[in-house]
C-alpha cells in the first residue's frame, strides 16, 4: 500500500521539489545587484577594478552576451569593457574574431561594430572612438574562415577599452550557439549571458567548471521567430557570475577548455520548430544537424589565436557538469 502511495504521489513530490529549487534560485538572484553598464557612459571610479588580483595585466570589468534566434539564424550581441593595467596587456586591444563562410551568400556576418578607448586625464575622462575605416580589417584565413580584426586607439596603462558588435550565424553554418566562457586568463568582475530559446529548439545548456552561478533566472516568454509574425513560446534565461578568478594553467591538462567555467550548448539530433498553425509557416521542417566531429587543425589554431573557436567538438570529457536547462 505504501509503495502504491509513493507511485501515485512521486510525480507530485518531484514537481514540488523542482519548484522549490527554482524559487530558491530566483530569491538568490533577487538579492544580487546586477550592474547597469551602458556603452559610451563611464565614470572615473570605473578606472578601478574590484578584483583582488592586483598582479593581473588586465581585468574584464564587464562582459555580456545576448543570444536570440530567428527562423534561419542565431544572433549574438556581444559587449565587453576591459581595464588595461600593464603594457603587457596592450595586445588585448587588438581583437581578432573568426567568422565562417558557407556556400554562395550564406555567410556568418559581423555588424554594428563600435569601440572606444577611455583615458583619465587630470581627473576627466577622455574618449577616443574606434575608427572603422583605418583600424578594422577583414582577412582571409582559409576557404571557410575569415578574421575580423580591429585595434583600439590610444591605449595606455590605465586605459579602459570597450567594444560591441553583432554576429549573425545562419543555420546553414551551425544551429548551435558558441559556448559562453565566464572565465578567462585574467580576472572578470562580471560576466553574464542572456539567451532566449524558442520552443522547439531543444538545446540543453550545460554548466562546466567549478564556479557557481551568481544569477540564474529562467522564465517563460513569447517571441517572433519571423519578424512581424505571430509570437510563439520561448524560454528566457539570464546567467551571470561575479568576481571570476583568472583560470590558472596547470601542467598535464590535455584540454584546459574542459575545466573553464562556461555554458555549453548541447545539440539534439534534429530540431523540430513549430510556429503554430496561425503562422505563415506552420512548420519549419526537421532541420538535420550533423554529428559532432573533432576540431580540425585550422579550427584549433583559430581557437588559440582568437579565443572564439572550439567549434563542433566532442563533449565526452568526463568532467563534472550539470544541466542548467
Amino acid at each position: 500500500m505504501f509503495s502504491s502511495f509513493l507511485t501515485l504521489r512521486l510525480p507530485v513530490l518531484v514537481s514540488i521539489f523542482i519548484w522549490i529549487q527554482i524559487a530558491i534560485g530566483f530569491a538568490q538572484s533577487a538579492d544580487v545587484l546586477i550592474p547597469k553598464i551602458k556603452f559610451g557612459e563611464i565614470k572615473p571610479a570605473e578606472f578601478l577594478s574590484s578584483s583582488t588580483d592586483t598582479t593581473s595585466e588586465a581585468v574584464v570589468l564587464y562582459e555580456s552576451g545576448d543570444i536570440s534566434f530567428e527562423v534561419d539564424q542565431i544572433i549574438l550581441k556581444y559587449y565587453v569593457r576591459m581595464l588595461i593595467r600593464r603594457k603587457s596587456a596592450y595586445t588585448r586591444a587588438t581583437v581578432a574574431t573568426s567568422v565562417r563562410r558557407g556556400y554562395g551568400m550564406v555567410n556568418e556576418k559581423m555588424s554594428d561594430l563600435e569601440g572606444r578607448t577611455y583615458n583619465l586625464v587630470n581627473g576627466h575622462v577622455v574618449a577616443d572612438p574606434l575608427d572603422l575605416k583605418t583600424a578594422h580589417f577583414t582577412e582571409k584565413a582559409a576557404e571557410e574562415y575569415w578574421i575580423e580584426k580591429f585595434t583600439m586607439p590610444n591605449v595606455r596603462e590605465g586605459s579602459v577599452i570597450e567594444y560591441r558588435y553583432t554576429l549573425r550565424t545562419p543555420f546553414y553554418i551551425t544551429r548551435s550557439p558558441e559556448p559562453w566562457r565566464f572565465q578567462r586568463d585574467i580576472p572578470v568582475d562580471w560576466s553574464q549571458l542572456h539567451i532566449v530559446l524558442p520552443h522547439g529548439f531543444p538545446h540543453r545548456l550545460i554548466l562546466g567548471g567549478s564556479l557557481k552561478l551568481t544569477v540564474e533566472d529562467i522564465k517563460a516568454t513569447k517571441i517572433s521567430l519571423i519578424p512581424g509574425q505571430i509570437k510563439s513560446d520561448a524560454q528566457e534565461s539570464l546567467y551571470a557570475i561575479k568576481h571570476v578568478p583568472s583560470f590558472q594553467h596547470e601542467n598535464y591538462v590535455a584540454n584546459e577548455d574542459d575545466y573553464i567555467s562556461k555554458i555549453d550548448f548541447e545539440r539534439p539530433n534534429y530540431l523540430d520548430v513549430d510556429l503554430k498553425r496561425e503562422s505563415i509557416m506552420p512548420l519549419v521542417g526537421k532541420l538535420l544537424i550533423s554529428d559532432y566531429r573533432p576540431m580540425t587543425v585550422l579550427e584549433r589554431r583559430l581557437s588559440q589565436l582568437t579565443g572564439y573557436g572550439n567549434r563542433q567538438k566532442s563533449y565526452s570529457t568526463g568532467r563534472a557538469i550539470r544541466l542548467v536547462v
